[in-house]
């Protein structure tokens, strides 16, 4: 009997981690679209000075997040945002529109899709 309580508590912590990092995982992914939003408008609206300091706020969270992911999601998924975001900086810097809309497709495609990448679902289970 003392087992079965140890085996379900051991559970249920795997369970609540598992649950807190999704949440974490989708909650820093939303910032960091919203980020990627503001540095689209601003690239949209030809206002290259505002982009690079939305990209500036945007590449100091991924700084605070990327860590946390790193525990949770293949390093090679966290090497593939840093690459488009480096890419993305040197759009915006160089000031062409057509790269920078176009790496800023590619990254919000990699942040949109890790956190929906880790939910838990037959589909990745089996």
């Amino acid at each position: 009997m003392k087992g079965y309580v140890i085996i379900l508590g051991i559970v249920l912590a795997v369970l609540i981690v598992g649950l807190g990092a999704l949440r974490f995982l989708s909650s820093t992914a939303e910032a960091l679209l919203e980020d990627l939003d503001a540095v689209g408008e601003s690239i949209d609206a030809g206002d290259w000075s505002a982009a690079r300091a939305s990209l500036e706020r945007l590449q100091r969270r991924w700084d605070e997040v990327k860590g946390v992911w790193a525990v949770f999601i293949p390093h090679g998924e966290i090497d593939l945002v840093e690459e488009s975001l480096a890419k993305l900086a040197a759009a915006v810097e160089s000031e062409n529109l057509t790269l920078a809309r176009s790496e800023l497709a590619g990254v919000r495609f990699l942040i949109r899709h890790i956190p929906e990448n880790e939910v838990p679902s037959f589909s990745n289970i089996l």
